[in-house]
């Protein structure tokens, strides 16, 4: 919403009262849990950069610099090479196999096609259907859970 400004042809926007103050409260909210993002996992990310091109001793602390031989001793191990492969085809080939079976399989369930019994599901089970009520004959409360046996506040 504008309204004109007196004496001129412009158009100002129009200002809430308080926005200002409001605007404050907000990020005054939000700083502390950015300043406990950046120094707790942004820190840490920075940390182990620095702590890495070091050769480093748990009771002094860094040793001897080594730049990137940390890395380059890594790629060359059989170990890190057979995780880096495992961590790519699980990501790659299993995960999303896995989905679009399961994406499949949902929707076999849901369409009404020949062999959708094949399929169990929990909400076809008798055992997960909800509790039938009935009206107790007689008095003025409104619905009793059904009993599978006859009661003595249920026969009336």
């Amino acid at each position: 919403m504008t309204t004109a400004a007196p004496g001129r042809g412009r158009t100002a926007p129009v200002r809430r009262v308080g926005a200002r103050q409001e605007a404050l409260a907000g990020y005054a909210l939000i700083a502390v849990p950015m300043l406990l993002f950046l120094v707790l996992n942004i820190g840490s990310i920075l940390y182990a950069a620095y702590i890495s091109v070091w050769k480093w001793n748990v009771r002094s602390g860094p040793v001897t610099f080594v730049g990137i031989d940390n890395y380059v001793n890594a790629l060359k191990d059989p170990i890190f090479q057979s995780a880096v492969g495992n961590t790519l085809y699980y990501t790659v080939i299993w995960v999303p196999l896995t989905m679009a079976i399961g994406l499949f399989l949902a929707v076999i369930v849901n369409q009404k096609i020949r062999g959708r019994t094949f399929f169990p599901a929990p909400s076809t089970s008798r055992r997960s259907r909800p509790l039938r009520r009935s009206r107790r004959s007689g008095s003025s409360s409104s619905t009793h859970l059904a009993c599978s046996t006859r009661c003595a506040a249920h026969s009336a």
